[in-house]
C-alpha cells in the first residue's frame, strides 16, 4: 500500500498527530480519563474512527498517480466529512445511543457522510472488493422489500439504516470497533515499539539458528521466526517487515523465486498473527461473540 512522504511542517503535523492517536488509546486503556471522572466508553469509539479516518486520508493516496508529497484540496474535504460524524458521535454518545432508532435529518445526513468517508478509507487500505461487500449490506435493507423468495424483509429507510448502522453498537461502532479502539490498538503500537526497537530480530535469529542449517532452511526459518514473532505481536504486516526483510533476501540467495519467497514469508506471518498469548482480532471478536474467556481461544489456538 502506498503511502504519502511529506517534508518541512506538514510531515511534522503528520509525525504529532501520530503520536496524538497513540498517546490518547494509551490514556484511554490506563483509565486516565477516569480519574477526571470522564466516563467515555462508547463515545471512545467514536474519538478512534476520527483519529483512523484522518491519519488514512493523510498518508494514504487515492490513486496511484495521485500526489505523494502534498495533502489534495479533496483529501482535505474527506477529513473533514469523516471529522464531522466521529466527533459528534463522541460529544453527543449519551443521547445517540438511546435514539439511535429514529434519527433526525440532520443525523441522517451525518451517517451518509460517515458512509462515504468509511467505504473511501475501506478502498484504500484493502480494495473495492471490501467497498462492494459493504455496499451490498448497506443497501439490501434499503431493497429487500423488491426481492423475490428468502431475499425478501420489510424495508427499511434511509434514516432507519443509517441510525442502526453508524450510532448503534451493531454496525460501524460495533463489537469490532471496540475490540480495535482498547485492545488492538495497543498491540499494534506494542508491535511496531517491538520492531523499531529491533527487538524483532532475535525471533528472526532464533529461526535461522534453528533451522538455517537444514535443506530450505531460510524458509523454515521464516516459518519459525514468524511463529516466534508472533508470540510478542498479533499482526501479519509487522510480522512480514521484521522478520521478511531478511528472510525473503535468502530465501532468494538460494534460488527461490522471488513471488514464491514473498508468499512463504506472507503465510508464515500470518499464521504467526494466531500465535497465543498475543493473537489477531478475531480471537477477541470469537471471545466477545462467543461469550467464552480468552484463554479458552488461547487453548484452542495452541492445538
Amino acid at each position: 500500500m502506498p503511502v504519502r512522504k511529506y517534508s518541512g511542517a506538514m510531515a511534522q503535523v503528520v509525525r504529532f498527530f501520530a503520536i496524538g492517536m497513540s498517546v490518547y488509546h494509551l490514556l484511554y486503556v490506563v483509565a486516565f480519563f477516569n480519574y477526571f471522572g470522564v466516563e467515555l466508553y462508547g463515545a471512545h469509539r467514536g474519538m478512534s474512527l476520527a483519529f483512523i479516518l484522518t491519519l488514512g486520508f493523510l498518508m494514504v493516496p487515492a490513486t496511484k498517480t495521485a500526489p505523494r508529497d502534498r495533502l489534495p484540496w479533496y483529501d482535505m474535504v474527506l477529513i473533514v466529512l469523516g471529522l464531522v460524524p466521529t466527533l459528534y458521535l463522541f460529544v453527543r454518545y449519551d443521547e445517540i445511543i438511546y435514539f439511535y432508532s429514529l434519527p433526525s435529518p440532520t443525523e441522517t445526513a451525518i451517517g451518509i457522510m460517515l458512509l462515504i468517508t468509511v467505504l473511501e478509507a475501506a478502498r484504500r487500505a484493502i480494495g473495492w472488493p471490501i467497498v462492494v461487500i459493504g455496499s451490498f449490506f448497506i443497501i439490501y435493507p434499503l431493497t429487500c422489500q423488491y426481492l423475490p423468495g428468502i431475499l425478501f424483509a420489510d424495508g427499511n429507510s434511509v434514516s432507519q439504516v443509517m441510525g442502526t448502522m453508524f450510532f448503534s453498537f451493531q454496525g460501524v461502532f460495533g463489537v469490532a470497533m471496540e475490540i480495535f479502539a482498547t485492545v488492538v490498538a495497543m498491540f499494534i503500537i506494542f508491535g511496531v515499539a517491538i520492531q523499531v526497537s529491533g527487538a524483532g530480530e532475535f525471533f528472526l535469529k532464533l529461526g535461522l539458528a534453528t533451522m538455517g542449517r537444514y535443506r530450505g532452511g531460510p524458509a523454515k526459518a521464516a516459518v519459525t521466526g514468524s511463529a516466534a514473532f508472533g508470540t510478542i505481536s498479533g499482526i501479519a504486516v509487522a510480522n512480514v517487515v521484521t522478520t521478511g526483510s531478511i528472510t525473503i533476501p535468502l530465501m532468494k540467495r538460494i534460488g527461490y523465486k522471488p513471488h514464491f519467497a514473498a508468499a512463504v514469508e506472507a503465510v508464515a506471518s500470518t499464521g504467526g498473527a494466531l500465535m497465543p498469548p498475543v493473537m489477531g482480532i478475531i480471537a477477541f471478536i470469537m471471545a466477545e461473540v462467543l461469550e467464552i474467556s480468552y484463554w479458552s481461544i488461547v487453548v484452542a489456538a495452541v492445538f
